[in-house]
């Protein structure tokens, strides 16, 4: 039968132009024909010019393809054409790959690796994305094998080698570290692990298969001797990932190649606290942006009973918790949202609309979460904007003095920064999305050697250092001159030289906020943000909380109450802009609109919409907008001062991550809140329904 294929299979590209159409009469996908040997011999000789002249690799790559396209479809008929059609792409991607890293050479590797803000236009890492893309519909058909052979080449460059394949750290070759941002390669070290332990399983599965006694009456002593060969062959799997764990943790935490987030998911497999795995390990990531590995305020007696009982544990936020039953949604399955009912008896909120209502009144949080002396209760206002105005702070203030946009002004480009800047329109430099890590070398001698990679963080360091600095000492009254200089020049510079700036009408109209904000949040919680940003905006820049809250607060009478901030601040207060907000229920104004030169998206290219659907829509029911005038002087907003009546106010911000009953953190979240939580206020609102939120206290009553 397989003969049989292998004929077909190399017979399909002399009659493809017969068989336009499949089985059922339907028009071919495949219009590059790689279902067929000579369509994937065409695909690799665009390839092979790269390898050395005068090598012979051309036809052994392509009867190495060829024979594991065949291998791989033959073991799994019931795939799609489409289906089909993606895995002998990746295929073709993986063992392509493999080859180049084989026969690039070593002067071409290290200019490559001296300017990774490039990485996403050179074919290399373009065939990295598809591969990358590739893998979940690799592992929806159980093909784990190959999704293992995937993610090693998108992880060290090469193919595993080896009859038995299993986890190992493989020789990383100068090709490794351009393929993937940090983000994406943590994540493919995780699914590394996880496509192994499905691997194990299915072999621990044919084992008992193949151990069972040929014969009917099945003795006790073979059922036990069965039982303890797979009972010891479940414990060397799970020791197998216990160890690969553990030695990828010792590389990476130094180095910085993943993220802090995946780091800790590596870490809560070997099933002990977080700070004894990262005991002697020092963890470049966390001490550079102020990452915990615990709370401070375990008592030393707490910290001995964890390091005794097994277990994962590690920094955990502040958690308001609140009771709120779902309405029954229509709309069932994976995508749809609770709905709950608000003060206004509309069943129309989300769970995020309803914890802003519990924070305006008071009933969040709890008293005994209050931090402070302050009995100021509720009065919280804000958005669900997911970090939208963060974001855009951090674009209005550090544009000019640290990431080098300033819409011309500068006659000149430092040396090697000619291919960081390619046009005046840039919203900031290719290399932001270089995250920061150490790159391992090793030289002649076999001697290893630790080198920074070139990304933002490492080429501005000193001017990073010394902007944040300033930042951190600034007041708040300061941040908010700050904010009014900065889109202060960008409008005088675009009317004296007729320029366009994409994002100056927004900044101008929520001038007033962006500066009150700033205000609360204050400069060393700023800084902290901003230093997450510059280190690695590519993984950073989503993650934020959910909710940004504010509210201002005054001293009258001797007591300190909550000031109205639309006689404050006006913009988005104001009482025109709430009525347009009732009427245009969940819209998010910044959410979409602040990310720096990436998508929010994911990591291989795949991009949102970012364009304010809502506004067009709900301003001109045709969809059409008027014509608006030409910017002017007169639409710079006042400065905002904080004082009412010449008395002074009080900013403050808080950042919430909102979660339903069935819902839980993400990793990069519970990250964010651990840094936001340092320097400012920031929390979790979860929501139980009554019978959850009862049991969980029977729970608790029954621990303590």
């Amino acid at each position: 039968r397989q003969k049989k294929r292998r004929r077909n299979y190399d017979s399909e590209s002399e009659d493809s132009d017969d068989d336009d159409d499949d089985e059922h009469g339907t028009a071919s996908v495949d219009f590059m024909k790689i279902l067929t040997a000579e369509g994937v011999r065409s695909i690799i000789s665009t390839f092979v010019k790269t390898f050395p002249p005068c090598s012979d690799q051309g036809r052994v790559l392509g009867e190495r393809i060829v024979g594991k396209i065949e291998s791989v479809l033959s073991a799994c008929e019931e795939l799609t054409e489409s289906e089909r059609i993606v895995i002998s792409l990746a295929i073709c991607s993986i063992y392509i790959l493999d080859a180049r890293s084989q026969f690039i050479e070593k002067a071409e590797a290290s200019r490559m690796v001296s300017r990774p803000s490039l990485r996403h236009l050179w074919w290399e890492g373009c065939l990295a994305y598809i591969v990358w893309d590739c893998i979940p519909i690799i592992e929806r058909r159980e093909l784990y094998s190959l999704a293992i052979e995937a993610l090693h080449v998108l992880l060290y460059g090469c193919v595993a080698i080896g009859d038995n394949q299993s986890l190992g750290m493989g020789d990383r070759n100068p090709l490794a570290p351009l393929l993937l941002s940090r983000r994406a390669r943590g994540k493919a070290l995780d699914r590394l692990v996880i496509d192994q332990t499905h691997l194990n399983r299915r072999r621990i599965s044919q084992m008992e298969v193949d151990t069972a006694p040929s014969k009917t009456g099945e003795t006790k002593s073979s059922k036990k001797q069965q039982l303890q060969l797979k009972k010891k062959a479940s414990i060397e799997a799970a020791s197998e990932v216990s160890s690969f764990s553990e030695r990828v943790l010792h590389q990476v935490v130094r180095s910085s190649m993943i993220a802090f987030s995946s780091i800790r998911g590596l870490a809560r497999r070997l099933k002990r606290p977080l700070p004894n795995v990262l005991r002697n390990v020092f963890c470049l990531e966390a001490q550079e942006l102020g990452l915990r590995l615990e709370n401070d305020s375990k008592t030393e007696l707490e910290k001995a009973r964890e390091s005794e009982n097994k277990g994962y544990s590690d920094w955990t936020p502040i958690t308001d918790k609140a009771i709120a039953n779902a309405l029954d949604n229509e709309k069932e399955g994976a995508g749809s949202r609770c709905i709950f009912v608000g003060n206004d008896s509309s069943p129309s909120i989300n769970v995020e609309q309803l914890a802003m209502e519990c924070y305006e009144e008071g009933s969040l949080p709890a008293s005994d979460m209050v931090s402070g002396d302050s009995a100021v209760v509720g009065g919280w206002v804000g958005w669900h904007d997911e970090g939208g105005y963060v974001r855009a702070i951090f674009r209005v203030l550090s544009s000019a003095p640290l990431l080098g946009v300033d819409w011309g002004c500068s006659s000149s480009l430092a040396p090697g920064d000619e291919t960081l800047f390619c046009s005046p329109y840039q919203g900031a430099p290719f290399d932001l999305h270089v995250g920061f890590g150490l790159n391992t070398e090793i030289d002649d001698s076999s001697a290893i050697a630790h080198s920074a990679i070139p990304g933002f963080y490492v080429r501005q360091r000193q001017k990073i250092e010394r902007f944040l600095n300033q930042l951190t000492e600034t007041n708040p009254q300061g941040l908010c001159d700050a904010i009014f200089r900065a889109i202060e020049a960008r409008l005088i510079f675009g009317l004296d030289n007729n320029r366009k700036d994409p994002s100056l009408e927004r900044d101008l109209k929520n001038l007033r906020t962006l500066s009150f904000i700033a205000a609360g949040l204050g400069g060393q919680l700023l800084a902290s943000v901003f230093r997450c940003m510059v280190f690695d905006y590519r993984h950073y820049s989503g993650g934020l909380p959910d909710l940004l809250l504010v509210r201002a607060t005054a001293i009258k009478g001797g007591n300190r109450e909550v000031v109205d901030l639309s006689s404050i601040i006006g913009e988005s207060f104001s009482a025109e802009y709430q009525q347009e907000k009732l009427d245009i229920r969940g819209a998010k104004m910044l959410a979409d609109e602040e990310f720096l030169g990436c998508s929010k998206v994911g990591d291989s290219g795949n991009s949102g919409s970012r364009s304010n659907n809502w506004a067009r829509s709900a301003r001109s029911p045709q969809g059409k907008r008027d014509p608006k005038p030409p910017l002017s002087l007169s639409d710079l907003p006042q400065k905002l001062e904080l004082e009412v009546n010449g008395e002074p106010i009080e900013p403050e911000c808080m950042m919430v991550e909102v979660k339903s009953s069935n819902d839980r953190l993400d990793p990069r979240q519970e990250d964010w809140l651990n840094i936001l939580d340092r320097h400012g206020n920031a929390r979790v609102c979860k929501f139980e329904d009554k019978r959850k939120s009862s049991k969980r206290k029977l729970a608790e009553a029954a621990v303590s």
